[in-house]
């Protein structure tokens, strides 16, 4: 799990091991860390705590001698094995002791030395010597723990997660937010004590699941995070977090908010550096992933993909509006945000007009929503977090999406297109080469007529991003809709 580290920029550059900036990375483990130079046959060590292994530079036989003064029995035979395969050159190697050769550290059950080629210089082998502790032993000596599930807490697990990514900088480090779905559910009907006792549970299932292969912490009620410290293909990733899934559902079979359901969870998960370039992006990117986990119908895992999901800026550019007047997590049924929605229409003076459609925008993942009027297609509106970088010739568009009234669905008065591609064809030959030089990909149409006569087209487009709109974008947009045309925040007067 930890000799991953290893391969960091700037760490065991060079022959002289003048670019070694080890602090943060030897503070983080507490484990002693070696370099083998292949030319000079030399064994250099680095720890940051008080160990049987001071740091310096020894020669093969010197380092040998002096971890055999902890070992006994077989364990004298396998240190003579490990400096074969030192001196062989080998590109992977792990040993396990039985005895601690690090220090006195009663939770220690034993040592276990790995090493492997450096990807950096091909001089050089590089290893950790890492006491193998008891179960119940944290990663870090001082780590502070959360109370009920024995995880790290939320202030711990963020400050290794910091030392990780931005200091440390480890490529191709997984990141994951899981959360218990309905959980207000379970207390409400079984009581905040047997509550308690799911809490404990998936921490154990997410722990038990992850394994060696990362770290796992609690950030709120029922909210945990986990740092995968071994670089994991996605396809092992999904494995995982699949696992992690299934287990909890089997666990809590009966238990969940619709008569004989399970309690399952929702998962978001993204990569450093591929998704986001540090880490508190990393998690806003994971926590996008949670939420469209949620959005889509929970109990299922999401794995952050440039081509399927919004854009780092786009998505930091939602989180960090300011203007939500949507009460609650992200995670809120859409039933319960366009019920919001609504209330704040009727019933709040105050309410603005375009913070609520970027609230719908935002909780439905609309990139692009705009009222149009007929009179000039110009924007009564705009929302959604690419209404203002795109340049859209809305009074050329206008026209051209009431040529698609009379096909509106009828049971929703929406015209829908999934694909440009999609048009029937006496529309196709002169609407998409217009279409396409938008890079408008899909669309949904609706057209309003306000109480006070006004003609308005409601719009929602997808640019350069194929997005497939579905029953559920259907049935919450004409409500919405039904709502704005008795509106008075859309009356002409109140256009800005």
């Amino acid at each position: 799990m930890l000799l991953r580290l290893i391969k960091l920029k700037g760490v065991f550059m060079d022959d002289n091991l003048n670019n070694i900036k080890p602090d943060a990375f030897l503070n983080l483990f507490s484990d002693p860390f070696f370099a083998y130079s292949k030319k000079n046959k030399t064994i250099t060590v680095y720890n940051s705590v008080k160990t049987r292994i001071n740091p310096g530079v020894y020669s093969v036989s010197e380092f040998v001698n002096k971890l055999k003064t902890s070992l006994k029995g077989e364990d004298l035979v396998s240190i003579d094995t490990f400096a074969d395969h030192l001196a062989q050159g080998h590109d992977y190697f792990s040993h396990s002791f039985s005895d601690n050769i690090v220090n006195d550290d009663p939770a220690t059950e034993g040592t276990l030395i790995r090493g492997m080629q450096s990807e950096s210089d091909e001089d050089l082998i590089v290893g950790v010597i890492h006491p193998k502790r008891s179960r119940n032993f944290s990663i870090t000596n001082d780590a502070q723990l959360d109370s009920l599930t024995g995880l790290m807490d939320k202030i711990c697990i963020t400050k290794y997660a910091i030392d990780l990514i931005d200091n440390l900088k480890v490529e191709n480090t997984f990141v994951a937010i899981v959360d218990i779905d309905y959980f207000k559910h379970v207390n409400d009907s079984y009581g905040h004590q047997y509550g308690d006792y799911v809490l404990k549970q998936c921490a154990d299932i997410i722990k038990s699941e992850v394994g060696e292969r990362g770290v796992v912490g609690r950030i709120g009620g029922d909210e945990f995070f986990v740092i995968f410290t071994t670089k994991l293909t996605e396809s092992a990733l999904r494995d995982c977090l699949r696992n992690i899934r299934v287990v909890m559902s089997r666990s809590f079979e009966g238990k969940g908010p619709y008569g004989n359901t399970p309690i399952t969870l929702s998962i978001g998960a993204a990569l450093y550096p591929e998704d986001a370039p540090n880490y508190n992006d990393l998690f806003v990117v994971a926590d996008y992933c949670l939420y469209l986990a949620k959005a889509k119908g929970r109990n299922r895992y999401i794995i952050y993909n440039h081509s399927k999901h919004a854009t780092l800026d786009i998505i930091k550019s939602i989180r960090n509006t300011g203007k939500s007047m949507v009460n609650g997590r992200d995670d809120l049924p859409h039933g319960d945000v366009l019920t919001q929605i609504v209330y704040m229409l009727r019933y709040n003076h105050e309410a603005s007009l375009p913070n609520l459609l970027s609230d719908f925008a935002f909780r439905f993942n609309i990139p692009y929503l705009a009222i149009f009027r007929k009179s000039d297609g110009l924007p009564f509106v705009k929302a959604g977090p690419t209404a203002e970088k795109l340049i859209v010739d809305t009074k050329m568009l206008t026209p051209l999406l009431y040529g698609f009234c009379d096909l509106c669905d009828p049971d929703y008065g929406l015209y829908v297109c999934n694909h440009v591609t999609h048009f029937p064809p006496d529309f196709d030959t002169y609407l998409r080469p217009m279409l396409d030089k938008m890079d408008l990909i899909s669309f949904i149409a609706v057209p309003l007529r306000h109480v006070s006569g006004e003609e308005y087209m409601f719009f929602l487009g997808s640019f350069g991003v194929n997005l497939v709109w579905n029953s559920d974008h259907f049935m919450h947009i004409r409500l919405l809709c039904d709502e704005l045309e008795k509106n008075s925040l859309l009356a002409p007067e109140n256009d800005e």
